[in-house]
C-alpha cells in the first residue's frame, strides 16, 4: 500500500477485521490511514477491542503538491491533463466529538507490526480470549507433558491472562464484565477483580500431569509442577496407575493374555499399551475437565474448555495417538511450527521472567509411554525418522510451492547435497510421502487449531457459531411476532 501511493500519490483508507469470529484464523486488525506512501495513524495491532476507530486530519493540498511533484521527473513540467479544482466545504472533526481525531504529522512513516515473537503471544492470546468468552466457558485445562508443546500452550494462556490485565488497566468495561462473567467462584466474591496475571490464571488455566509411576521420569514431573507454579496455574499432580493396569488386566482377564513391553517383541503389541495410557490420559482429563469448577466452588453452570498440544510437524507426520492429546476442545499449537514454537520459549524465558522455560527446548520430546529402565526409550525424532526441522522444509515443499515426491527430491538434492547424500534425501521424501499419506484418515477428528504458519495440516472451516438466541435474526423473529400480536389484537 505504500509502495502504490508513493508512485501514484493519494490518500489510501485502510480497513481490516479484528478477531476471529470462531473461526481459524485471528485478524489482527490495524486500520490505518495512509497519505502518499506515509502512515498518518494505524490502530493497534492484536488487540481485545471488538472494534477500533482510527481516525486522522489530512491536508488535501500535501497531496495536490506531491502529485504535481512526481509528475515533474527532473524539475520538467508535466504534459499530462489539466485536472478540474472543485472546492468543497469540508467540516473537520471537533474536539468534541467524541472521535479521537488525529493531526497527520508524520511521526510514524511505516507501518508499525509486531516482532515475530511478539506475534506468537498476541494473536493466539487474543485468539484464546475470544474463544473462552464467545464458548460460555469457566476456563481452560491443558495436560502438561515433559515436550515443549504443552509447556508453550499452557504459557500461551499465561500470555492472554497478561494481554487482560493490560486492557483491565485501561479500563476496558467490556473485557472487565467478561472477566467477572467468567470468574465466579466463592472465593473470588462478587464484583472481584484481579490484581497480577498470575491470579487471573489460578481461576482461568487449570493444568493437570498424569504419569504412570515406572514410565514417567522424575524431572519432567517437576518440570510440569515449577511450570504451573511460575505461571499461577491451578495444577494436580497425579498418577494413573490404576487405571492403566485395570485396562490392561482386562485381556489377561478376558483373553488369557498378558501384553508386556519388550524390545522384541511386535510393536503392535507395545502400541497397544502406549494406547491404553493415552487414551486414559483424555479420559480423565474430559473428566476433571467437567467437574473441576463444581469442585472449586464455581456458581452457576460450566465446564472446562481442553486444550491440546500438537504442533504442525506432528499432525502433518501424523506422530499423534487419536483422541490422546491431539483429542481437545481447542489446539493452539496445532497451526505453529514446532521451529516457531521453540523460537517463541526463547523470548518468553525473558520477556516473561520464566527461567523454567530453559528446561524444556533441551529436553527430548518423548511420549514417556513405556518403562524406562525396560530399554533405552527413544525421542519422539528419532521414533519418527526424521527431525522436526526436515518435516517443516518438506511440508512448505509440498503445500507452499506445491511439489510432488519427485520434484521435491531433485530440490533437495541441491538444498541438502553437503548434509545428506542423495540415498539419505531420497529416504527421508519418501518416508515423509508415505506417512503423510497413511496418516490422513487422523485428520478427520483433529482438534480445530489456531493457524500460524503459511500452510496447514488440515482444511480451514469455522467450528464455533455465535449464540443464536442472542442474535439478530432471533430478535427479528421476536419483533415479527410481536407486531403480529398487536396486529391481531387492533382487528
Amino acid at each position: 500500500m505504500q509502495q502504490s501511493l508513493k508512485k501514484s500519490e493519494g490518500v489510501m483508507l485502510y480497513s481490516n477485521q479484528k478477531g476471529c469470529d470462531g473461526d481459524r484464523f485471528y485478524y489482527s486488525g490495524k486500520a490505518a490511514v495512509i497519505v502518499n506512501g506515509t502512515v498518518a495513524v494505524q490502530a493497534s495491532q492484536s488487540s481485545l477491542n471488538d472494534v477500533e476507530l482510527a481516525t486522522a486530519t489530512i491536508n488535501l493540498t500535501q497531496v495536490r503538491c506531491y502529485r504535481d511533484d512526481v509528475g515533474r521527473p527532473n524539475g520538467k513540467i508535466s504534459k499530462g491533463p489539466t485536472y478540474k479544482r472543485i472546492k468543497v466545504d469540508l467540516e473537520r472533526f471537533k474536539s468534541n466529538s467524541g472521535i479521537n481525531g488525529n493531526v497527520c504529522s508524520f511521526t510514524h512513516p511505516l507501518l508499525r507490526t509486531h516482532s515475530p515473537e511478539r506475534e506468537l503471544v498476541l494473536d493466539p492470546a487474543c485468539w484464546l480470549w475470544d474463544m473462552l468468552r464467545s464458548s460460555r466457558a469457566a476456563g481452560f485445562l491443558c495436560p502438561l507433558g515433559d515436550g515443549i508443546d504443552s509447556c508453550s500452550t499452557a504459557t500461551l494462556v499465561y500470555g492472554m491472562c497478561r494481554v487482560v490485565m493490560t486492557v483491565i488497566g485501561e479500563g476496558n468495561k467490556q473485557v472487565i464484565a467478561d472477566v467477572q462473567r467468567i470468574v465466579r467462584y466463592l472465593e473470588a466474591g462478587e464484583g472481584w477483580l484481579p490484581s497480577t496475571p498470575e491470579e487471573l490464571c489460578n481461576y482461568i488455566l487449570h493444568t493437570m500431569y498424569m504419569g504412570v509411576t515406572a514410565h514417567s521420569s522424575v524431572e519432567t514431573r517437576s518440570r510440569a509442577q515449577r511450570l504451573a507454579d511460575s505461571i499461577g496455574a491451578y495444577h494436580f499432580d497425579m498418577d494413573i496407575d490404576e487405571l492403566f493396569t485395570a485396562q490392561r488386566n482386562l485381556l489377561g482377564r478376558f483373553a488369557n493374555y498378558e501384553p508386556k513391553f519388550s524390545i522384541y517383541c511386535n510393536k503392535a503389541e507395545n502400541f497397544a499399551l502406549h494406547n491404553i495410557q493415552a487414551h486414559g490420559r483424555m479420559v480423565t482429563t474430559y473428566c476433571f475437565a467437567q467437574r473441576l469448577p463444581r469442585i472449586r466452588q464455581r456458581q452457576g453452570s460450566g465446564g472446562l474448555l481442553v486444550l491440546g498440544s500438537v504442533n504442525l510437524e506432528e499432525c502433518l507426520r501424523g506422530n499423534v495417538t487419536k483422541h490422546d492429546c491431539s483429542s481437545a476442545d481447542l489446539n493452539v499449537t496445532g497451526g505453529t511450527s514446532n521451529l516457531d514454537i521453540r523460537r517463541f520459549s526463547r523470548w518468553a524465558q525473558t520477556a516473561f521472567s520464566l527461567p523454567i522455560f530453559d528446561e524444556f527446548p533441551d529436553a527430548p520430546p518423548t511420549s514417556e509411554l513405556e518403562p524406562r529402565r525396560s530399554y533405552r526409550v527413544e525421542s519422539d525424532e528419532k521414533d519418527m525418522g526424521m527431525t522436526y526441522e526436515e518435516i517443516f522444509v518438506m511440508a512448505k515443499l509440498r503445500k507452499e510451492e506445491r511439489m510432488g515426491p519427485v520434484t521435491m527430491f531433485e530440490r533437495l538434492l541441491v538444498d541438502w547435497h553437503d548434509r545428506k547424500s542423495p540415498q539419505e534425501t531420497a529416504v527421508l521424501v519418501k518416508r515423509f510421502h508415505h506417512f503423510y499419506a497413511i496418516n490422513r484418515y487422523k485428520m478427520t477428528i483433529m482438534t480445530s487449531s489456531y493457524h500460524a504458519a503459511d500452510y496447514s495440516a488440515e482444511d480451514p472451516r469455522p467450528f464455533l457459531y455465535p449464540e443464536f438466541q442472542d442474535s439478530w435474526a432471533c430478535k427479528r423473529i421476536d419483533s415479527i411476532l410481536t407486531f403480529q400480536r398487536v396486529k391481531g389484537r387492533e382487528a
